[in-house]
């Protein structure tokens, strides 16, 4: 902004001789000030952030705006209203940095606009500029005359060319006389000359100003020159005088000289025409004239030369008058007269900004001249204390803090070498810039489940009169903090176990605000568990008691149950349920104490008093002999039948027995002897009574003589049997009987089935077969029965039902050669998006019409193309004489119906041959798909003259292979960064390492080395369906992975010297990479990229790729034996190609360990700022700090640097550097020591940076 100047031609009235014009004057001329008005002279400060200045014009009734431009991420800069005119929105300065305002009519003239910025560091700033309001009529937009200005000191030619331009003193009698025009010595009182309100001068766009005499009239109007010095009114004459032949205006020929020197003798002898008399020579004063030392003259008569030699004491400026008599009376004429010191005092011509702000840099470059060109010496005469003047250059320097807020006076004083001295004064006014609150304690970042958690942040402000109030902008559920005394209290839960972000906000008065941040972990307190059920306290006896515990645990915890006391039997299951079964002996009151614990040994124990109560209980009978409730025996054999009886409760028991459901009344034992009856099935029961309940055992006695039948009688299905055939099975009969089993009476219900017997007499444990045929005779399905009889009491008639279906005896085949005929190939390996032809064939087919079939196949992994019924050396099975075998095929999702059909007219044909071929094509990511299949699942055939189809189920099935993708180690379908990862994992092995792979071995030659990873990189980005080359980002690798890494990787600006910058990948995350890639994009036309340096000593696999301008993606990978990365990542290396600003932003990232490779959350961007004009001492960074803090500056160009550390009361603290430097951006540390390595105090402290002639100072918090 310094550069691009707000008035580009300024003029100055400080000059004794100059030339105003439109044309240099070859005279005296050597140079033309130009570009002399700046910003600064303006009264407009930007800080450095602001990359453009304000317009300071506006009209009434005319929306002014101004959006300020900052550099980097906008939404992230704070903007507040400080000073604004009346109407300006300070809302939208604050939400959006806009200046908005409309001027009316009494905004006329000039206003101030303050707004103080904080960049997205906390660095502030101050915008402050005037902007001058006018009204429509005056509005500058008509450009003036050209007028060029030169301070070229000339006392001759200068001189008269500035009389050509300037108005002549006395149009009149002044004619042939010198013509005045000094511009030091015209008072503005009656006649002066400035810039026209309406002169584009106001402006940057257009160097043309005008000027105009404040009392009327314009130096570019010829007509319109006013001479206020003339004929009887002096200076308030308001016209300039008219001669006349009646001598009633003075007639004075010639004029006298205008400026003299102290000691040179003043001689005028005026020229008057004929019978007019000088009488006097008089003076006249006014306000800012001095009366000169000269006397009055009379001549009486006599003519002149008036003569005068002035002093030292008349140096300054006078009016002299002359009074002329003439016949008609008398008249006055004035004329100005300047009289110079032979040294004459130098003159400051700047004007300061009167207003400078807190903690910002001051500075004002006086400017000073001296007429007779003497060396000038600057002093402050008084001032604010640091403020200094450098005495060769004028430059006024100082860095206002907070304890210079208000008004202070300044004088300056400049010397010539002559020893005549002039000066400057001013008020100079500090207003503060709002510094934030800083926040000085740490706080205690663990907290205990189910304790008190308190802290009370302390926080101070530079700004002594800000109150601080305080609020948690972060904090987990219940947390709460005093505004006022900043105590933060809360007891966190068991839910709140775990970390949680906190973030404390100091907010002063006028809105600064500090911020603490840190993570506060809840440790778990682990609580005992609980029991939360109550049992039933009373049972019966031989009633089966249960209790299902039930606990609760705070932490969750896996919970073990224990039966610490309780009676014989009793016993609790994992889950807390506790089971007993009392019997007679338990009848009373058991003591049971259950116990639950959780894995660190924390119990909870329950005791209760089980109450047992007694009931009656059945008597009980157990068989003795025989043990079975089903007995067989021998016909005639005699059986003895036992029990054994008793009762819990011992009540006297009666015991009886019944046969056949009839009592005995002849037995009255425990045992009965018994002889079956030989012709039935006999019962015998033991029953025992207690008196109230009862209990029984029955036997089932057979002892008859009888033979015994031994057959399955399930359905015999034959199946599908071809007609013309036989279908045969055979069944076995056995006698388990006590005497021959005849058989007779065989018979069928369809003779399409048939049975034999191979004996009808079975003896004794003996076998006879039983051969059951089905024979068909057409296409048909048949259902029968079989029976015949016996003489097993049990089994007097037997039936066997049997069914059967008669079918054609045509086989199928399935081949994928594509020779012709069936080569039974039935498995391939086949890659991704590639056609194969699958051929259906069939055998001893009969008079064959028409075939339907029905094909299942897998539609993601397959997709049919076409239907084909002949192949190239083979023709279709149902080709004829009268033509061709005509096919449709109809897919439908999984399924594939083809019909072949023999030409209108065939009679059949009959024997082997080819159905169908059927293509296919396999999907475009086949290659990472299981293996599938393709099956015949349905077969109908119809046959000449035959109504009904023949059916077939043959199952029939093809296996499909996927074909890997060369370098695809995962299997996904597509080379990429994981694969890279995977390989970069085995880099370097041979078959002795432990890690020997041959997958990774591209080449096959026994080692994995840069033969194969060339090989890898030519197949980068190639998927199963098609080549193809990735364009940067991650593709499918991206694409895979949904949950991101908890960590990022970052970006951060390294070395930046000369035209080279480094920009740092770095990893803050728990879990090391074992390799990473990340995809940039960049300005081309602003870097250029040079080249990646892995870090550290690790012998990383680092891989490069540009695949168009201004994106970059660089992997790189570890090998598996080798240490993972640590925190330092590598570097990249730019060439800037230009000084404009620019950044570089990732696009994404990708990050691999254990194996694992996951998408990272995408980096923040970097910003290069622009290369600055001028030096520059950024901020501090951390400021506050503890134990160190970072400066930096930049060099425009190389030089000598110093920069140091101050305390307040400015005594050198560390010189952290004092040496020739090379241009670019540089980066110091101070750990907070002074030059002895001591420890400093906590404080405030100054850093000061000097490079050449340049100066900068910023403030240091040290905290401790």
């Amino acid at each position: 902004p310094a550069a691009n100047p707000l008035v580009r031609y300024n003029l100055f009235w400080g000059t004794d001789t100059f030339l105003v014009g439109e044309e240099l004057d070859p005279i005296g001329l050597v140079r033309t000030d130009r570009d002399t008005l700046n910003l600064v002279d303006q009264g407009v400060f930007i800080p450095y952030f602001v990359t453009a200045p304000p317009d300071t014009i506006g009209k009434v009734g005319e929306l002014y705006q101004f959006e300020i431009p900052v550099d980097g991420n906008r939404p992230f800069y704070k903007f507040n209203p400080v000073t604004l005119p009346t109407g300006m929105s300070a809302e939208l300065i604050t939400q959006q940095g806009l200046i908005s305002w409309t001027p009316a009519d009494a905004d006329t003239g000039r206003q101030i606009v303050d707004v103080e910025i904080v960049d997205p560091s906390g660095n502030p700033g101050s915008l402050h500029f005037h902007i001058h309001v006018f009204t429509a009529e005056d509005y500058p937009a008509v450009p003036g005359p050209v007028v060029i200005v030169t301070s070229h000191s000339d006392t001759t030619g200068g001189l008269n060319a500035l009389n050509k331009r300037l108005p002549v003193f006395s149009s009149a009698a002044s004619a042939g006389g010198n013509l005045y025009g000094d511009p030091l010595f015209i008072s503005p009182e009656f006649n002066r000359f400035e810039l026209l309100l309406h002169s584009p001068a106001y402006d940057a766009g257009n160097p043309i100003v005008a000027l105009q005499d404040p009392k009327g009239g314009r130096l570019s109007d010829s007509d319109g020159d006013r001479n206020n010095i003339g004929s009887k009114g002096g200076p308030f004459l308001p016209s300039s005088p008219t001669a006349n032949t009646s001598y009633s205006e003075l007639v004075v020929t010639n004029l006298p000289d205008s400026v003299i020197v102290e000691g040179q003798e003043f001689i005028y002898d005026p020229i008057l025409e004929p019978a007019v008399r000088a009488t006097t020579v008089d003076y006249i004063s006014f306000p800012d004239f001095k009366t000169p030392s000269m006397e009055r003259y009379y001549p009486f008569g006599d003519r002149p030369p008036i003569r005068w030699t002035p002093t030292i004491a008349d140096t300054g400026s006078h009016l002299i008058g002359i009074i002329v008599w003439t016949q008609v009376g008398f008249s006055r004429h004035y004329f100005p007269l300047r009289v110079r010191p032979l040294n004459e005092s130098p003159v400051v011509t700047s004007q300061p900004e009167t207003v400078a702000r807190e903690d910002e840099p001051y500075a004002y470059a006086l400017k000073a001249t001296d007429l007779n060109g003497d060396a000038l010496t600057f002093l402050l005469v008084s001032g604010p204390e640091g403020m200094t003047i450098d005495p060769q250059t004028g430059l006024l320097t100082w860095a206002p803090t907070q304890e210079d807020l208000g008004t202070v006076q300044v004088e300056i004083r400049v010397d010539d070498a002559g020893g005549a001295s002039g000066g400057q004064s001013f008020v100079l006014t500090v207003l503060n810039t709002n510094d934030p609150p800083v926040i000085t304690s740490l706080p205690d970042t663990t907290a205990v489940e189910d304790s008190l958690y308190t802290y009370t942040p302390l926080a101070t402000d530079p700004d002594p009169v800000d109150s601080i109030t305080f609020s948690l902008a972060a904090a987990p559920e219940g947390m709460t903090i005093d505004p006022q005394t900043a105590l933060i209290s809360w007891i966190p839960a068991q839910k709140d176990v775990g970390t949680f972000p906190v973030s404390i906000h100091a907010t002063d008065a006028n809105g600064g605000v500090a911020e603490q941040l840190f993570t506060l972990l809840v440790a778990a307190v682990d609580d005992p568990p609980q029991i939360s059920t109550l049992p039933d306290t009373t049972t019966l006896e031989d009633q089966l008691f249960s209790y299902a515990v039930q606990a609760i645990d705070e932490e969750g915890q896996k919970l073990t149950y224990a039966l610490m006391t309780g009676p014989e039997g009793a016993q609790i299951d994992t889950a807390g349920l506790l089971t007993w079964t009392p019997v007679q002996e338990d009848v009373g009151v058991h003591p049971i104490t259950v116990q639950v614990a959780d894995p660190s040994g924390q119990t909870a124990a329950q005791t209760l008093q089980l109450t047992i109560l007694q009931v009656n209980d059945p008597p009980q009978i157990t068989p003795i002999s025989p043990v079975e409730n089903q007995v067989q025996t021998e016909p005639g054999e005699s059986l003895l039948f036992a029990v054994a009886v008793s009762d819990e409760e011992e009540n006297e028991l009666t015991l009886s027995w019944l046969i056949n459901g009839t009592p005995r009344q002849d037995v009255a034992g425990a045992s009965l002897e018994y002889v079956p009856s030989l012709t039935q099935i006999d019962t015998l029961t033991a029953q025992v009574s207690d008196g109230e309940l009862s209990a029984s055992f029955t036997w089932i006695v057979d002892g008859r003589q009888i033979p015994r039948l031994v057959l399955g009688t399930d359905p015999v299905d034959f199946g599908p049997v071809p007609f013309g055939s036989t279908g045969r099975t055979t069944l076995e009969v056995t006698n388990e009987g006590n005497g021959p089993l005849a058989i007779s009476a065989v018979q069928v219900d369809d003779l399409h089935f048939a049975a034999n017997f191979s004996s009808i007499l079975i003896p004794v444990e003996g076998t006879a077969s039983l051969e059951l045929r089905f024979t068909p005779t057409d296409r048909q399905s048949i259902t029968g029965a079989v029976t015949f009889a016996t003489d097993d009491p049990d089994h007097p008639l037997v039936s066997i039902s049997v069914s059967g279906q008669s079918a054609v005896a045509t086989r199928f085949a399935l081949d994928l050669d594509p020779a012709a005929e069936s080569q039974n190939l039935l498995a391939t390996e086949i890659a991704s998006g590639r056609q194969f032809t699958l051929a259906l064939y069939a055998e001893e087919t009969v008079d064959l019409v028409n075939c339907e079939a029905i094909v299942s196949f897998d539609p993601t992994a397959l997709s049919f193309d076409a239907l084909t019924l002949r192949g190239a050396n083979e023709a279709n099975l149902l080709d004829g004489e009268s033509g061709d075998a005509l096919g449709t095929a109809q897919p439908a999702d999984s399924l594939l119906q083809v019909t072949i059909s023999a030409p209108a007219g065939a009679q059949g044909n009959s024997g082997a041959g080819l159905l169908a071929l059927l293509s296919f094509t396999t999907a475009a990511d086949f290659a990472i798909r299981e293996p599938t299949a393709v099956r015949l699942r349905q077969v109908h055939l119809r046959s000449f003259g035959v109504e009904q189809s023949d059916d077939f189920m043959p199952e029939l099935e093809i296996i499909l292979t996927p074909r890997r993708l060369l370098a695809d180690f995962n299997y996904d379908g597509i080379v990429d960064f994981e694969d890279f990862f995977l390989f970069a994992d085995h880099f370097g092995s041979d078959p002795e390492s432990p890690n020997w792979d041959p997958l990774y071995d591209i080449s096959t030659d026994g080692i994995i080395d840069f033969e194969d990873f060339f090989t890898f990189a030519d197949s980068f980005g190639t998927t199963a369906s098609e080549n193809s080359s990735l364009t940067g980002d991650f593709g499918a690798s991206a694409a895979k992975f949904s949950a991101d890494f908890p960590t990022p990787i970052g970006l951060k600006v390294g070395a930046h010297i000369d035209n080279q910058v480094e920009i740092d990948l770095y990893w803050s995350g728990k879990n090391r990479l074992q390799g990473y890639a990340i995809t940039l994009d960049f300005d081309p036309e602003i870097l250029r990229f040079e080249t990646f340096a892995p870090a550290g000593e690790q012998s990383a696999l680092p891989w490069t790729l540009e695949p168009r301008p201004g994106r970059l993606t660089v992997a790189v990978g570890l090998a598996a034996g080798q240490d993972r990365f640590g925190d330092d990542l590598g570097t990249l290396r730019f060439t800037r190609l230009s000084p404009l600003g620019g950044s570089i932003a990732p696009i994404g990232a990708l990050g691999y360990a254990e194996s694992q490779t996951a998408v990272l959350v995408t980096p923040l961007p970097v910003s290069l700022a622009p290369l600055p004009r001028t030096a520059a001492l950024y901020p501090p960074y951390p400021n506050p700090f503890n134990p160190e803090t970072t400066l930096s500056f930049y060099l425009p160009l190389e030089g000598e640097v110093e920069l140091r550390i101050y305390d307040l009361l400015g005594r050198p603290v560390r010189t952290l550097v004092e040496t020739r430097m090379v241009q670019g951006y540089h980066t110091l540390s101070w750990d907070g020591r002074d030059g002895m390595e001591r420890p400093a105090a906590a404080g405030l402290y100054l850093a000061e940076l000097r490079i050449d002639d340049f100066r900068q100072v910023r403030k240091l918090l040290l905290l401790k």
